[in-house]
């Protein structure tokens, strides 16, 4: 926002952004539900409630209830709520603060797991969309800070085919450095990352191709100098983040409110990763004992199109002395975890 906002005009905001105005003509607001106990555990910034017997007759009540039905015990396991994950704290600055409450605003930024469309060359995506971590950033904040922020296995090394688990891997390495082009895509407008002199533009092709079909209000900038601040996002709609060629993020702005005193008031620690999904260890498909460092693809001698195999099983199964059993194709499989 980068304006000073006067104690009136922000008790002004406090008052028209209330939930008490979140009423409905000829509702029945004697028995709304009551506080949530201190117990219960929430990440939201809104006062919480939950549901009493007074209040089971509204429909949100009801259709609460039957979601916690349906819900699937696994799903506390691997997730799709950031909920689910624990808060990971700003460092503690020695320097005083150079924010003020209500000089800015902080926006909720979700990041979902690359999903898989139709080839493996996704090697860390998910059949399913699935949440994988939750960036905050300040209004001043710009798109390439944000970028920089985002975190994904691709970057960490390129997925390229290697004839045995004794090829130098050290070229593949840093992926991002390699291939530094990418670019966020929202409302219409794709914005590029030509930071570095090698980056390209993934954009045009996809423009030249809308003009084809006559797609029209489709444009093109540089991210390096879009702050956060100018953008008119929607709420919950989903937007893009394309990199490494074909690994594609979907991402939301989940929510955005004015900077309060408890909030990290260093500028420098913005964008922050606040919450990261569980990692689920690829374990090998042999043994299911090591992880998983190789894909094992298109193999005449395994049941499956994409294997993940620990090193001592890929070469006991795939290699006699060196030389390859059968038709296959062997590619490193990179995780945060896994250091191939």
């Amino acid at each position: 926002m980068g304006a000073e906002i006067s104690y009136n005009e922000l008790k002004h905001l406090s008052e028209e952004c209330s939930i008490d105005q979140l009423t409905c003509e000829e509702e029945d607001t004697k028995h709304f539900p009551t506080k949530l106990p201190e117990n219960i555990n929430s990440s939201t910034k809104l006062p919480g409630t939950f549901i009493t017997n007074e209040s089971n007759h509204f429909a949100i009540n009801k259709f609460i209830q039957e979601m916690e039905k349906q819900k699937n015990p696994s799903q506390s396991c691997i997730g799709n709520k950031r909920s689910y994950y624990p808060r990971l704290e700003f460092p503690v600055s020695p320097y005083p603060p150079d924010l003020k409450p209500g000089s800015d605003f902080v926006a909720s930024i979700l990041i979902y797991r690359p999903v898989e469309f139709k080839f493996f060359h996704a090697k860390n995506a998910s059949e399913k969309l699935r949440f994988s971590h939750e960036i905050v950033v300040l209004g001043r904040n710009t798109l390439t800070e944000l970028r920089d922020t985002i975190m994904c296995s691709s970057d960490f090394g390129l997925c390229k085919e290697v004839e045995n688990t004794s090829a130098d891997l050290k070229p593949l390495a840093n992926a991002r450095n390699i291939y530094p082009s990418g670019f966020i895509f929202i409302d219409n407008v794709f914005y590029n990352d030509f930071r570095d002199p090698n980056s390209i533009d993934y954009s045009f092709p996809i423009i030249e191709w809308a003009k084809e079909k006559q797609i029209k209000n489709l444009s093109s900038e540089n991210m390096e100098n879009v702050r956060i601040e100018s953008l008119t996002p929607r709420f919950g709609y989903p937007y893009l983040y394309m990199h490494q060629g074909d690994c594609e993020h979907l991402f939301i702005f989940a929510d955005a409110r004015l900077l309060n005193s408890s909030d990290c008031l260093h500028s420098q620690f913005y964008p922050h990763v606040l919450k990261i999904n569980r990692n689920i260890n690829r374990m090998c498909f042999m043994c299911s004992v090591s992880f998983a460092k190789w894909i094992v693809v298109d193999s005449d001698r395994l049941p499956q199109h994409k294997v993940f195999m620990c090193t001592d099983c890929c070469n006991s199964y795939n290699y006699v002395n060196g030389e390859k059993l059968g038709s296959f194709k062997l590619y490193p499989y990179y995780e945060k975890h896994v250091v191939v």
